[in-house]
């Protein structure tokens, strides 16, 4: 018979799927967890895909550093065998303790790289994670649950991020390249854009973008740079430097 782990729980509708919402210590998440890779495992509500080293590398070294994520991690407790359980009103939850219980939906990367940052420094065991934990979902409602994640909701530009890294570590010579190339990703994809379609990022087709992203980083980063003209008269809003570069060349272009 299988030991638990108790948790108090956070029972929610989401739409018509029931889920659960709990913290759980990083350590019993990596136990308890597995994935199940789209087109390679066969069994239901496998979604995921393989996976990334670099970018598993770039989050243990996050990790390392002492970070830790506070958005949720979303999994599929698959297991027939070890059930669930709840007290009635389901604000209480055991959680059977055996590994490869619970099917990775949203995060897999992220705990990955956890796992791989407690290899090196156990006491990242112990910190924790929020869960959202649904129960035996089938390959439909688990592709509908990994289809919003990953198309409907639109990633923060990570220069955002970094704005938020910068207050910690202002010094960082990466957050003007990183903005640099949202700021480029804008002026290539953007509607309003008068530079729509120039820009020429690593792996497209021949012919796709005249101007190469790094020439475009290369002259927009002086201007982001700490003694740079953004910073000098305070535009450090993302939306209003890339609306300072749009009416500029629109001036240009009206003379």
């Amino acid at each position: 018979m299988a030991d638990y782990i108790k948790v108090q729980n956070l029972p929610i509708m989401m739409g018509n799927i029931t889920a659960n919402i709990f913290s759980l210590k990083v350590k019993d998440a990596v136990l308890l967890t597995y994935v199940a890779v789209r087109g390679k495992d066969k069994e239901s509500g496998a979604v995921q895909r393989v996976l990334s080293t670099v970018r598993l590398r770039s989050i243990e070294d996050f990790v390392l550093k002492g970070n830790i994520f506070y958005s949720p991690f979303f999994f599929n407790w698959t297991n027939e065998d070890n059930l669930l359980q709840f007290n009635n009103d389901k604000t209480e939850l055991n959680i059977p303790i055996v590994g490869a219980s619970a099917q990775v939906l949203d995060g897999q990367h992220r705990l990955a790289g956890l796992s791989r940052a407690m290899e090196k420094d156990a006491s990242v065991g112990d910190r924790n994670i929020i869960v959202i934990m649904t129960d035996r979902l089938k390959t439909d409602d688990a592709a509908k649950i990994f289809l919003n994640i990953n198309t409907e909701q639109r990633p923060v530009p990570p220069s955002l991020i970094y704005d938020l890294f910068g207050e910690i570590n202002k010094d960082d010579k990466n957050i003007p390249i990183v903005r640099a190339k949202d700021i480029a990703s804008e002026l290539q994809n953007n509607s309003l854009s008068p530079y729509k379609g120039i820009v020429k990022f690593p792996g497209q087709p021949r012919g796709a973008g005249f101007i190469d992203l790094s020439t475009i980083v290369n002259s927009i980063k002086p201007l982001l740079e700490p003694e740079g003209i953004f910073n000098k008269y305070k535009i450090t809003n993302l939306e209003n430097q890339i609306n300072v570069i749009f009416l500029f060349q629109c001036f240009k272009n009206s003379i």
